[in-house]
């Protein structure tokens, strides 16, 4: 059921307390009075079916104090938080269709933004938050790249393809869009011009993300909707194999501060979120898979 939330072509905050402050070793000082200053941890989001359907959750950066945020009938999928950490914007079929919404990173205030009977899905915030990158099938029987401000007005088309466009994600300095096309990783100015295709290797590349800083871009690629986590150049260049484990590693996302990737990984059929460092190194589960956890998004604490 869930699946339908990607393309049809296709399978107030809260207060975490002590949810989200972990205190350094030596907290409380013996015989001087003093403590050490608290650590704050990153989030990540990600949706998850914990029951009869798929619901947002976010978590710490280790994987500890998972909560779910949607608890809605419909199935709500494909997180992203904004750059900021104070919102999330998801998609959700609780009115019918596939829309895209957006709510405060505490899961409050969930508001369809998209509203309308058309596809629409895999929604990404603008770095300074005033508008969403989105695909949908307004206008054409395949999938689209539109751009949207915030509360969902002045929609406007970017792409205008015959092969379809999935995944599209903004660069940290506002001026590019990555995104995925047929098999390929493709990079355009904002506005739609310039479009450039990075990977052209004859694999399946798909699901691209920035670096914080915009110099690299991290994607999936493979063959048969399998493979593995790859860094590139932001040009394309210098294309490196970072995941290369024996299964499938998915939907890759950066840190705030560039020096890990979360990711999703298939295991034995399920799906669980892990995280490495971004070479590469220091693979963790955060997830055991029980309940087919997907697409993360990290995010800063505030």
């Amino acid at each position: 059921m869930f699946n339908s939330l990607r393309k049809p072509a296709r399978a107030c905050r809260r207060s975490f307390g002590a949810a989200i402050i972990l205190c350094a070793l030596g907290c409380a000082g013996e015989g001087d009075g003093t403590t050490d200053d608290p650590v704050v941890m990153d989030l990540i989001a990600f949706w998850s079916n914990h029951g009869d359907n798929a619901d947002i959750y976010v978590m710490n950066a280790d994987g500890t104090d998972q909560m779910n945020l949607t608890n809605d009938p419909g199935d709500d999928a494909l997180p992203q938080f904004s750059r900021d950490g104070s919102k999330i914007v998801f998609v959700s079929d609780r009115d019918g269709n596939a829309e895209i919404y957006t709510m405060n990173a505490s899961g409050t205030n969930q508001v369809n933004v998209s509203n309308n009977t058309d596809f629409d899905g895999e929604p990404s915030w603008s770095p300074d938050g005033t508008k969403i990158v989105f695909i949908s099938h307004a206008e054409a029987a395949n999938s689209e790249v539109y751009v949207m401000d915030a509360d969902g007005s002045n929609r406007t088309r970017l792409t205008n393809t015959t092969q379809g466009e999935d995944g599209p994600v903004w660069s940290p300095d506002g001026s590019r869009i990555a995104y995925s096309g047929n098999g390929d990783v493709f990079s355009m100015n904002a506005d739609g011009s310039d479009q450039v295709n990075l990977t052209d290797s004859g694999a399946y590349d798909v699901e691209p993300a920035w670096s914080p800083d915009g110099t690299k871009i991290a994607f999936r690629s493979g063959f048969d909707f399998e493979g593995q986590i790859f860094l590139m150049n932001a040009n394309g260049s210098n294309r490196v194999n970072i995941s290369n484990s024996e299964g499938t590693d998915l939907t890759p996302s950066f840190s705030p501060d560039g020096l890990q990737i979360a990711f999703m990984s298939e295991v034995d059929g399920e799906f669980l979120i892990r995280r490495m460092n971004v070479d590469g190194s220091n693979v963790v589960s955060l997830t055991n898979g029980a309940f087919d956890d997907r697409d993360p998004s990290f995010g800063p604490n505030f």
